[in-house]
């Protein structure tokens, strides 16, 4: 069996009237990799690791940061398992750009407003035809825009939420990399997991580690892993 935080595939734990704590099978509580929280991650290339057939459709928030250039790195090396719909990022213009071209999105957004122009005119230059749009309100349409599975959330703090909640209307699983949306919104955000039957999956160290203390672990060990091994983790299913 598969240790699996794809995207989408294992949710956080919820109550199953059938199984009881559902999300917590033994076989993902094996085969963690210690890891430094100093240096970049050690998971083994996405290219050495055999996965399943499969395709995801992403639409990435907060692209041009941490989690979203990570995101795309993994994207890069599997374009065969996934493919980005939309991007949206807060006002680096110029990578923006270069992401919509180099991973052909769909859909583009800038939260910084007044960067909407100069966006649109440079993703002309480039070629790049889709949809433009800016603001806090175009971050909620990238969010639960066209036909992605998941959506991964790496806007900073409760700006996330509005848009996390948007994503779950839609159908859509969410990658979560904002604690934010749970801190702030867990009583609105839970319910409306179940109600849509949507999955949400840890994309970030300290979710993950949360995750595993769920999960509960009986080797008395105590994991260090940084974001991008978090995101290799939800992206790639490991035999535990």
């Amino acid at each position: 069996m598969k240790f699996e935080l794809a995207f989408g595939i294992s949710p956080i734990p919820t109550r199953s009237k059938s199984q009881g704590l559902t999300g917590c099978s033994s076989h993902r509580k094996r085969g963690l990799v210690s890891m430094s929280q100093n240096k970049r991650a050690h998971a083994a290339p996405l290219s050495e690791v055999k996965m399943d057939n499969f395709k995801r459709k992403i639409n990435l928030l907060g692209s041009t940061g941490s989690i979203g250039t990570q995101t795309l790195d993994i994207v890069e090396e599997r374009p065969e398992n996934f493919e980005v719909v939309a991007l949206a990022a807060g006002s680096n213009v110029e990578m923006l750009v270069d992401q919509a071209v180099k991973f052909n999105a769909k859909m583009v957004c800038v939260r910084d407003e007044t960067k909407y122009s100069e966006l649109k005119e440079a993703l002309e230059s480039a070629g790049w035809k889709g949809d433009v749009v800016a603001g806090e309100q175009g971050v909620v349409e990238a969010a639960r825009y066209g036909d992605a599975d998941v959506v991964v959330t790496g806007i900073v703090g409760c700006a996330g939420l509005l848009p996390t909640i948007a994503a779950i209307e839609s159908g859509k699983d969410i990658a979560l990399a904002n604690k934010e949306t749970l801190i702030a919104g867990g009583p609105v955000v839970v319910p409306l997991l179940k109600k849509h039957n949507v999955n949400m999956t840890p994309a970030d160290s300290e979710h993950s580690a949360i995750f595993q203390c769920l999960q509960g672990r009986h080797d008395g060990t105590l994991l260090k892993k940084n974001s991008s091994h978090c995101l290799r983790r939800s992206f790639q299913g490991l035999e535990g």
